[in-house]
């Protein structure tokens, strides 16, 4: 449980519906039982993205692929 703005917000972690990477985590994020988010962290390498979605939220495989696919696939490509 994480706390947000004064409410608490429960992180369930859906691996199952997207991995990427070395180590990742996938997860709904809901208040009061209620979806409203996606979380997205991940490690590939020496390289980590993090991402939350809030306002919309999916717990579908396919949807999850197509809005991170193309960011992971350009990971890469960064360079400080």
């Amino acid at each position: 449980m994480q706390i947000i703005a004064g409410a608490d917000v429960e992180v369930i972690e859906r691996n199952d519906l997207f991995s990427w990477g070395d180590e990742s985590t996938f997860a709904i994020l809901s208040i009061d039982g209620e979806p409203f988010g996606n979380m997205f962290s991940t490690r590939d390498g020496n390289l980590a993205f993090f991402i939350v979605f809030s306002g919309i939220y999916t717990d579908d495989r396919e949807i999850a692929g197509e809005l991170l696919l193309p960011a992971l696939n350009q990971l890469h490509t960064y360079g400080p």
